[in-house]
């Protein structure tokens, strides 16, 4: 039986989500009946996320100053953790009752250090799914041919990565942070369960179409993931992404920098269910910007290009 569990949330401006997802995680962890403790951390909240948090007294708040940094958010929770288990959900995130009772059962079967579930958006659609037909999964499929690494949702030996000091890469902070992070620990020997029988829903908050900032960061650590992949890596690395190769995602993120458009509302967009929807999103002229912003966002695409391939990584592993 696994005692205990640090439930840890990375949150900014989510006062219309965050009550809804603590309340659930209470109610999940009583239903199991183990010792837990929730953490906060918050990366400078504008709206009223902050006071709604410090209404729940067994809950801890931390508070990032590096704005937008989600590797040093989930290293805070990882380092103040009391349990010997972290499991991390986005604020956006939708829960089961029976949740970590599921989660508990497959844990002490298979004895894994990182537990991957199964994530969906709020019309059922699998986002991070290797192989799947018209959006549908193939449940006749192994759960590990299945599932990506996906950290919107996943549970983690916290003991283990303070042992060898496996934390997020802080210089990656945002966008593909999480691809560089699973694929290091699988490289240290962690050990990874994946299941489909624990579906986290994952309900995206709105995204801006202008990408401005999210251009040059999906840009920038893509190149440097790839740039540190061995060719194994490399070739899984082409289900994550768009186009499934790198140099098409590449070609496609130039055209949606050139565009100001923005794939990556489709990606999450539950009404987004068919490659035909997708295009006729593409063709939408109401998605797609012509003006100065255009400017900006080959300016950060082009930067991103040169900060990924000038970027030197400081420790090797």
């Amino acid at each position: 039986m696994i005692p205990n569990i640090s439930l840890c949330v990375t949150t900014y401006n989510s006062e219309s989500l965050i009550t809804s997802l603590l309340d659930k995680l209470q109610e999940s962890a009583n239903y199991a009946g183990i010792n837990y403790e929730i953490i906060v951390v918050d990366n400078n909240s504008e709206d009223s996320t902050i006071d709604l948090v410090n209404n729940y007294s067994n809950t801890l708040l931390i508070q990032n100053q590096d704005v937008g940094n989600v590797s040093r958010s989930r290293n805070l929770a990882m380092k103040k953790a009391g349990y010997q288990y972290c499991w991390f959900f986005d604020d956006d995130s939708l829960i089961n009752k029976d949740l970590i009772v599921k989660a508990i059962s497959i844990l002490e079967k298979t004895n894994a250090d990182v537990l991957m579930p199964l994530v969906v958006n709020s019309n059922g659609v699998p986002l991070n799914c290797k192989k799947k037909h018209n959006n549908k999964i193939d449940y006749s499929l192994k759960a590990d041919e299945i599932i990506l690494d996906f950290s919107s949702c996943f549970l983690i030996n916290v003991e283990i990565i303070r042992k060898r000091s496996l934390y997020f890469d802080e210089d990656i902070k945002f966008m593909w942070e999480d691809v560089e992070y699973f694929y290091r620990l699988k490289r240290n020997g962690v050990r990874f369960v994946y299941t489909h029988s624990l579906p986290i829903q994952h309900r995206v908050k709105e995204i801006n179409n202008h990408m401005g900032k999210r251009f040059y960061l999906q840009t920038k650590n893509a190149i440097i993931l790839f740039r540190y992949l061995n060719k194994e890596e490399r070739r899984d690395f082409r289900n994550y992404c768009p186009g499934g190769n790198f140099y098409i995602f590449m070609i496609l993120s130039f055209f949606t920098a050139l565009l100001n458009y923005n794939f990556w509302a489709d990606f999450y967009n539950p009404k987004v269910e068919t490659l035909f929807d997708r295009f006729r999103s593409l063709l939408n002229p109401k998605r797609i910007r012509l003006d100065r912003s255009n400017i900006t966002s080959m300016h950060y695409y082009f930067n991103g290009i040169l900060n990924g391939l000038s970027y030197i990584k400081k420790v090797q592993s």
